[in-house]
């Protein structure tokens, strides 16, 4: 599914951008 797949990719960017703020 396509929508998922942005569904996830958004989380996932989020995730990477929260780790590098915490870094």
């Amino acid at each position: 599914d396509d929508t998922a797949f942005e569904k996830q990719s958004a989380l996932f960017a989020l995730a990477v951008s929260d780790i590098v703020l915490i870094n």
